[in-house]
């Protein structure tokens, strides 16, 4: 493995451990009531460890751009998982050697996190049962290992926070999945 490739690595595992250390404090100190804690997080730094690993497997294909300061009451495992399956996803069924960027906005009342690949594009009819469990979008490259739950997940993450997720796809444009939130998410919190 290359030396830049390892020190990402190295990177992104070290700042897994600290998060996991922090939530596993956290549910120390909440252990007689099981709730999920949100608290204020920025999206740039749930971006970086998935970015990290995905770059350590995958090569310097992932981009990050936007505003650097964004963050919301929102609980970050649901983020961290929403972020790598929609990382994961563009590798799997976007174009083989094309860049994916990956972008975080301030928008009225809220943030949007926007995955972008580039390769073959979405139908539209096929577009409307992406998020359903157990679904696999059909990309001519044989079928993709894994089960049809990235996307569910995605937009579990959303609906959880109060949010959304859409998708768009063109020839032309590629493929971008738009996950919105709120800026706080814990009156949607059951």
């Amino acid at each position: 493995m290359a030396a830049g490739l390892q020190k990402d690595l190295d990177l992104a595992l070290r700042l897994q451990a600290v998060h996991e250390g922090l939530g596993l404090a956290l549910l120390v100190l909440f252990q007689q009531e099981l709730v999920e804690i949100r608290f204020e997080v920025g999206l740039h730094p749930l971006i970086l460890p998935s970015r990290l690993l995905l770059r350590a497997v995958h090569g310097d294909r992932f981009l990050l751009c936007g505003n650097r300061v964004v963050s919301g009451m929102w609980s970050a495992d649901q983020l961290r998982r929403a972020i790598w399956n929609l990382g994961k996803n563009a590798i799997q069924f976007g174009a083989q050697d094309g860049a994916v960027i990956i972008s975080v906005k301030r928008r009225d009342g809220g943030a949007e996190l926007a995955v972008n690949n580039q390769g073959p594009e979405i139908a539209a009819a096929d577009q409307a049962s992406l998020f359903d469990p157990f679904r696999i979008a059909r990309t001519g490259r044989g079928h993709p290992p894994g089960w049809g739950l990235g996307l569910t997940l995605v937009w579990g993450c959303a609906e959880a926070h109060g949010g959304g997720v859409e998708v768009e796809s063109s020839a032309r444009r590629g493929t971008t999945f738009h996950l919105f939130l709120p800026y706080d998410a814990r009156p949607y919190a059951d």
